[in-house]
């Protein structure tokens, strides 16, 4: 029986489709922390931007309020995190509330064991698959692998 060169090509394809999907799926794979790290009477040397508090907006106020009284947040989105958007590597935030500087450290991660983080890592390794299988029958496609049985 002659299997065709289209169900090859087209696993191969279902594979690229499948990395391609796990790439764009694992934007929503990401979460952010945002915990204090320290408070200052006089402005950190950091030469980073400085948020006031009077500018934030009412979600991040509420962030940087719990975070003041020591909890520790893990958020899907960074939009309740005074700079949002600036950088998805850890990073220092400083706001100033009062005479206060309060300074913030923000991690971005991968949340691997989250819905979204094993949904980007089952496309993708089922992406592979689907190119090492296609690649398989198309060019060795006279080699048995352990587990095939039959002829």
């Amino acid at each position: 029986m002659k299997r065709s060169k289209w169900v090859n090509y087209g696993l191969f394809f279902l594979g690229v489709f499948l990395i391609v999907g796990g790439a764009v799926a694992s934007i929503g794979a990401f979460d952010h922390q945002f915990a204090l790290d320290s408070s200052a009477k006089s402005q950190p040397n950091s030469g980073q931007h400085v948020f006031h508090y009077k500018n934030l907006n009412e979600d991040q106020k509420h962030v940087v309020d719990g975070a003041i009284g020591g909890k520790q947040y893990t958020l899907d989105t960074a939009t309740s995190i005074p700079g949002h958007g600036q950088s998805l590597t850890g990073e220092k935030v400083t706001v100033v509330k009062g005479d206060t500087y309060y300074t913030f450290s923000h991690e971005t991660y991968f949340a691997a064991t989250k819905s979204p983080g094993l949904a980007v890592i089952a496309l993708v390794l089922g992406g592979i698959v689907a190119i090492i299988e296609g690649v398989r029958r198309q060019h060795f496609r006279h080699r048995r692998l352990p587990w095939q049985v039959g002829g």
